[in-house]
């Protein structure tokens, strides 16, 4: 023990003589952000915050900033260019990606529009405590690369340790952690570095050239040194790290901070256990879930379901048989995680889940004498469970489904059960593609609305659709004079 003090007491002398950054002084701002965060008992920095720490110590990192709307985002795209990412950030939020919270490869505005709508749902899976600090991060994206991890955490004996590795999604199928106790320089940092195994795909062959190695290194040590540079500084990783043939970007870091007095609580998530599937198309399945702890919902609300480790989808409730038990509706279409989570689901299985969540609610005390229910396809999943409920008024009910194709119309034996139940509901499906089987109506259901109700001023209005749907049908139900506070939307 005394032999190895005394090597680390040597060593740290060596690397003071190679004076590659003075470890004693931060600039003024990123002393002052630290110590303000500190003052205040945070656990963490937000992402934000860590870019500038970085930043500080010559780290590249992307242009990004915090953003208040849409419009702001909108702006930074056009100056910096696209693609862009979207991010939650919060200082108590450190893993953002386990709900969901970064959407990459947006290229154009109408993508962007899309991920913001999705990220400002996410808000509503967090804790309180955390939901009230928690902004959206933009940040042009990099060319995709190489990506590795370094990181340092103090260790009780060793004091501080720094780890690198196979970093983002590899970091998950490989075991490549290679410690090395601090001080370090760019010698030690060549070394470790070519001991791991991302190395093979670092160091080039006799077709490709190497990466960017020597900037690497000295990211390595400019980390070590900022970590030096500040007693507030307990843990800190980025990843990752993405290294191409010219440049080494730092992409996402967390910074924890010694002063925290305990890690603010992460989402709990529920558990539900699948009960029944039936298959309404070739795509579109209702499932019936029993939840193992029972909670309480409303028509309209959603709940978030986690369909991989880094991915949760919002899927409208679309009925309940009985307190302990809730329906979804999910349209496989799309064909990315959440319908290959869906399509693989088996009675008996689990899932888990965050909510209910949501703001769209049924509201029978409006003062409309009419209640009007328009949907796209699986949009129809919170209407329908509103449906139940309006049904038990002596209001009037219309329900306007629209699908792109004959073979997506659904549940029409339900509706008609519905209609026979009751004579104060009608419905009717519009298919937007003539089909020879296909009698009913054909095009857009917003033709129907202006068609059946050309002065809609004693209607209020439910829709749930794509943003452009929600769009469209606002637009024609304020031409037919139906009130704009008594229309109701859920986009998807």
């Amino acid at each position: 023990m005394w032999r190895f003090y005394d090597n680390q007491q040597k060593r740290i002398c060596e690397v003071h003589d190679i004076n590659v950054l003075n470890t004693k002084l931060l600039p003024e701002n990123v002393t002052q952000l630290i110590k303000n965060a500190t003052s205040k008992n945070q656990y963490s920095l937000d992402n934000v915050e860590a870019n500038t720490v970085v930043r500080s110590a010559n780290i590249p990192t992307p242009p990004t900033t915090l953003v208040e709307n849409l419009q702001q985002a909108e702006e930074f795209a056009v100056a910096n260019g696209y693609p862009v990412v979207l991010k939650l950030s919060s200082p108590g939020l450190l893993h953002k990606k386990h709900i969901g919270g970064v959407t990459l490869d947006i290229r154009n505005k109408e993508q962007l529009a899309s991920a913001w709508e999705t990220l400002r749902r996410k808000l509503e899976h967090l804790e309180p405590s955390v939901q009230d600090k928690v902004k959206i991060q933009i940040q042009k994206e990099v060319p995709s690369d190489v990506e590795v991890i370094v990181g340092i955490k103090h260790d009780p004996t060793f004091g501080p340790v720094l780890l690198f590795g196979a970093g983002g999604s590899l970091a998950e199928l490989i075991s490549d952690k290679n410690l090395h106790l601090l001080p370090i320089d760019k010698n030690d940092a060549k070394e470790l570095v070519e001991k791991s195994k991302i190395y093979n795909l670092l160091k080039g062959n006799e077709n490709e050239p190497p990466h960017a190695l020597d900037k690497l290194y000295e990211v390595i040590v400019n980390l070590s040194q900022l970590v030096r540079s500040t007693n507030e500084i307990s843990e800190i990783e980025i990843n990752p790290v993405i290294v191409t043939l010219n440049d080494v970007w730092a992409i996402d870091t967390k910074i924890v901070l010694k002063s925290s007095k305990e890690r603010p609580a992460g989402p709990k998530f529920k558990s539900a256990t699948t009960l029944t599937i039936e298959s309404l198309t070739d795509k579109i399945r209702l499932f019936e879930f029993e939840m193992d702890e029972p909670f309480e919902f409303t028509p309209g609300h959603y709940i978030s379901v986690k369909v991989s480790n880094t991915r949760i989808n919002c899927y409208s409730i679309a009925g309940q048989s009985a307190p302990n038990r809730f329906n979804l509706l999910v349209d496989s279409t799309p064909g990315g995680p959440g319908s290959k989570f869906f399509e693989a689901l088996k009675p008996g299985d689990k899932i888990t889940y965050l909510g209910p969540f949501g703001n769209f609610k049924l509201n029978l005390n409006d003062g409309a004498k009419k209640i009007l229910f328009l949907a796209t396809g699986t949009g129809v999943a919170p209407l329908r469970f509103m449906l139940d409920k309006a049904l038990e008024t002596n209001k009037e009910i219309y329900l306007y489904i629209g699908t792109n194709n004959f073979e997506e119309v659904f549940s029409q034996d339900y509706f008609e059960k519905l209609a026979k139940k009751y004579k104060n509901f009608k419905y009717q499906f519009a298919v937007r593609n003539p089909h020879e089987k296909w009698s009913g109506a054909v095009g857009f259901i917003n033709d129907l609305v202006k068609k059946d109700h050309p002065d809609a001023k004693d209607c209020s209005a439910y829709l749930c659709g794509s943003p452009l749907m929600i769009e469209a049908a606002t637009k024609v139900l304020l031409e037919c004079n139906c009130p704009q506070e008594r229309i109701y939307s859920e986009k998807y």
